[in-house]
């Protein structure tokens, strides 16, 4: 009997194993739209949907299942990788009041995704809204400096 039920275990286990290793991964690069408390990587990331939103500030977002990549995963039977959003974060490393947000930029968190098997990029909604500079197209042999436009690092 014993050797019976290690030997249900097992398969449950080996069975559980491969579906799970079978679904295709999705990491997202985002901005505030497509965070959710709890659902970040790292969680020191500034997010902008809460589970309990403060006093004073509401929101559409009163569940993790409400945000526009939780449903896409669910229909789809996909799995989260890694959801590296931040809450007003830029393409370029210039942020509101031109500030440096090197720390917190779409160029800086892209190397922190994991290997998913798709990626989606929202963002660029603050480069706007920051009016960080747009900078001249340029698609290799980037500086530091030149990180700090939208256009360059939008192609790098």
């Amino acid at each position: 009997m014993k050797k019976y039920i290690l030997t249900l275990l097992f398969c449950t286990l080996f069975c559980h194993l491969g579906i799970a290793q079978s679904l295709k991964s999705v990491s997202i690069l985002g901005d505030s739209y497509s965070t959710f408390e709890g659902y970040v990587q790292p969680d020191t990331n500034f997010v902008w949907y809460l589970k309990t939103p403060p006093e004073g500030r509401k929101t559409d977002m009163v569940s993790v299942r409400n945000t526009w990549w939780h449903q896409f995963i669910k229909e789809n039977n996909y799995r989260l990788c890694v959801n590296n959003s931040f809450s007003g974060a830029t393409i370029c490393h210039t942020g509101y009041r031109s500030e440096d947000y090197s720390d917190r930029s779409f160029i800086t968190r892209m190397k922190s995704l994991g290997c998913p098997d798709i990626i989606f990029i929202f963002g660029a909604t603050n480069d706007y809204w920051a009016k960080s500079p747009l900078g001249e197209y340029q698609y290799a042999d980037w500086s530091k400096k030149d990180l700090y436009s939208f256009r360059p690092a939008m192609a790098y």
